[in-house]
């Protein structure tokens, strides 16, 4: 769930990965005692007066609702209430201060750029928009921007040129470049500095443009900590921390690929015993990928390996640690000697 509140309104989403919602009913679901198939448990629940007095609720405050969803990865529903009291001026580019930073958003679902202006605004980013090559061109030349989001999958072929046109002008400015697309087959390709699958969560957006943008000289270095157990992964982290680092945690293989697509990681300990993408996988999708190929990679695992297995990570990772041994120390003075590496070179 998130809630925000900027320029005299209030937004909020929640976000489920349930079953999802058919098209063809996203625009009766709000209508009084209408429900949509069955639950996960194949019978119906509720009386489907839920969302039609939820409705009603943000609607008697002056407010709205909307919703999108896919059938069987989930559904997201977005409302925004007015706050009382007026709303603050909007500010012309010409009066914003040293701490707000412009961000090109190039995308053809205009609306979809325009909810998240709103969120940047409050995070300190003015939001620019673009929605041909011919746009993206003529912003750059008018403005200084910081970071640039391109909504690859909203474009055809024209993506590949609005990328080219993007980092032809960032090799004279300074500028990042956030790419939302739908697959990572192709990422190596597109040249980003971080790329996020849609749908993206406004919230992790924008966690990943103040990750590119704001310079944090000084701050310990990141290390990723894999581990779908919750326990596993706090207690590692905790460790981590005991020297100074700072831990990033994911609890799935997917999650720390998109964690390592946004921002630097100066290494990552990865568990063996994960469900959808193993230990294995995910080193080994790492590995495949040119900007982390040299990442420093620590194994610790309850897992018991064979010789094939222990050969194949030996060749992959920097070292490997089982739970079920006295590992801290040992395990910390690796760390802090592949990090002393690392930076070296």
């Amino acid at each position: 769930m998130e809630v925000f509140a900027s320029e005299g309104k209030l937004y909020g989403a929640v976000t489920d990965s349930g079953i999802g919602i058919p098209e063809a009913a996203l625009e009766s679901i709000f209508d009084k005692f209408y429900q949509v198939g069955s639950t996960t448990r194949g019978v119906r629940e509720g009386t489907g007066l839920g969302l039609a007095i939820t409705r009603s609720l943000i609607e008697m405050h002056g407010g709205r609702i909307r919703v999108e969803s896919t059938p069987g990865k989930g559904s997201r529903f977005e409302f925004v209430l007015p706050l009382e009291g007026p709303a603050p001026p909007a500010r012309k580019p010409s009066e914003l201060d040293e701490r707000t930073h412009s961000v090109l958003f190039v995308t053809k679902e205009t609306e979809r750029a325009q909810r998240f202006s709103p969120l940047l605004s409050a995070n300190g980013f003015q939001l620019l928009q673009a929605e041909s090559l011919s746009e993206v061109e003529d912003r750059l030349k008018k403005h200084g921007i910081k970071a640039a989001i391109v909504d690859v999958a909203s474009f055809g072929a024209e993506a590949w040129h609005i990328m080219q046109l993007l980092r032809e002008y960032r090799s004279r400015s300074k500028f990042h470049i956030l790419a939302l697309v739908v697959s990572q087959t192709h990422n190596e390709l597109l040249g980003a500095d971080a790329v996020l699958l849609k749908p993206v969560e406004p919230s992790l957006l924008i966690r990943t443009i103040r990750d590119l943008v704001v310079a944090s000289p000084g701050q310990p270095s990141r290390i990723l900590v894999v581990d779908d157990e919750h326990e596993a992964r706090e207690l590692v982290g905790e460790t981590v921390a005991s020297i100074g680092l700072l831990p990033v945690l994911a609890s799935s293989g997917k999650q720390a690929l998109e964690i390592l697509s946004r921002g630097p990681i100066a290494g990552a300990v990865v568990d063996l015993l994960m469900p959808e993408m193993s230990g294995f996988e995910l080193i080994a999708r790492i590995r495949q990928n040119a900007a982390w190929s040299n990442l420093p990679l620590v194994v610790l695992t309850a897992k018991e390996m064979d010789a094939a297995e222990i050969h194949e990570l030996l060749v992959r990772t920097d070292a490997i640690f089982l739970k079920s041994s006295e590992w801290k120390h040992s395990f910390l003075q690796k760390i802090t000697d592949l990090l002393k590496t690392s930076t070296a070179e």
